[in-house]
């Protein structure tokens, strides 16, 4: 017998909610595109973001860390109240929840993961000089405690599953992949005109941008033009160099039709990184890459199959994969249509979102 819901019952509002960080904030775009539902909220949280934008972090970091999460749960308590009639909540980053809260108003609740903070701490080279011993145990606590309270864990990559398994302890079954879902671009085939190299992002000394540039200026790529797209001014030392084209503050759009579109090879030297959202919109584009061999990137970057995966310190092999891209037209237009058909095999936005929605409508 279908159950009969009364005026004064809840109703089954299923809820996501994210941060304005870029890769919950293309989740949560994903969503509002796709997802017409009334009875599905979804909500960005407005917090500042902390990221370290060197390989050490000092101990008033963990401090701040606090601070924010303290700031994040205010503004979830916030929304939750706003909105009575939640009965499950899916969160777009693990640290978004709070089970406390959550459990207070008899709502269950679900988690989408990019990383836990032992592989951070190991990936970032973090010393105990540079971390608090007792902030890293209270957050690996936190950590067990989100993940054993929710209903499941959807992480990004199948790097990201293992270590909720291995470090936390997570029964595989409770365990459910989900990459994160961009906005398909319209697919068309690539400008081989003047070689292009491009490179897309923020934190540039993260994720490699000038050890690219170093190696452009050196004539090492050979004669092609690189592009940066960042929210960065151009240095002024790079203004003359005419074959270094800065894009500030590109709309996302522009990006895939006016950059992506004509663009050779992409490169991602990062030196620490999960999924990144960039690798799978190269991918979308029909661009090979070549990138960083750490976290969830081989599973988005297949190896001498759309791409090559190199070892994060070395430049050598980088140049020298860069360069067979840039040079072997056959092989490159091979990758790139190869890149563009694991995107659809793999990355499917609408498979991904429908998925999300049905384990949050039905997350028993």
């Amino acid at each position: 017998m279908d159950d009969v819901i009364s005026s004064s019952s809840r109703k089954n509002v299923v809820g996501f909610v994210g941060v304005g960080t870029l890769g919950w904030q293309t989740m949560t775009a994903s969503l509002k595109r796709h997802v017409s539902d009334e009875s599905i909220l979804i909500h960005e949280l407005s917090l500042s973001r902390l990221v370290p934008s060197r390989c050490r972090v000092p101990r008033w970091v963990s401090r701040a860390l606090d601070a924010r999460l303290r700031r994040q749960n205010d503004a979830l308590e916030t929304w939750l109240d706003e909105n009575p009639k939640l009965e499950h909540v899916h969160c777009f980053g693990h640290l978004v929840s709070s089970p406390e809260l959550f459990k207070a108003r008899d709502i269950t609740y679900s988690v989408s993961c990019d990383n836990v903070f032992a592989c951070v701490v190991e990936q970032y080279g973090l010393s105990p000089s540079f971390i608090d011993k007792k902030f890293y145990r209270k957050r690996a606590k936190l950590e067990t405690n989100i993940f054993n309270q929710a209903t499941h864990i959807c992480p990004t990559s199948n790097r990201v599953s293992e270590s909720i398994r291995d470090i936390h302890g997570i029964k595989k079954e409770r365990i459910h992949v989900h990459p994160f879902p961009i906005l398909d671009p319209a697919y068309r085939p690539r400008s081989m005109e003047r070689p292009k190299v491009t490179f897309i992002g923020n934190d540039l000394g993260r994720k490699g941008a000038w050890r690219l540039i170093e190696w452009h200026c050196k004539g090492l790529l050979g004669d092609v033009e690189l592009h940066i797209v960042t929210q960065m001014a151009m240095p002024d030392h790079l203004a003359k160099n005419t074959s270094i084209v800065w894009h500030q503050n590109v709309s996302n759009s522009d990006i895939r039709s006016k950059i992506l579109s004509n663009t050779t090879v992409f490169v991602l030297p990062t030196y620490y990184d999960n999924s990144p959202i960039v690798l799978i919109e190269a991918a979308a584009s029909g661009v090979p890459a070549v990138a960083s061999d750490m976290g969830g990137v081989p599973e988005i970057v297949l190896n001498s199959k759309t791409g090559f995966i190199v070892d994060t310190h070395d430049d050598n092999a980088f140049i020298e994969k860069i360069n067979c891209l840039i040079t072997d037209r056959n092989l490159n237009i091979k990758f790139g249509q190869a890149a563009r058909a694991h995107f659809e095999q793999c990355f499917s936005p609408v498979e991904i979102i429908n998925s999300l929605v049905e384990k949050a409508k039905n997350p028993h």
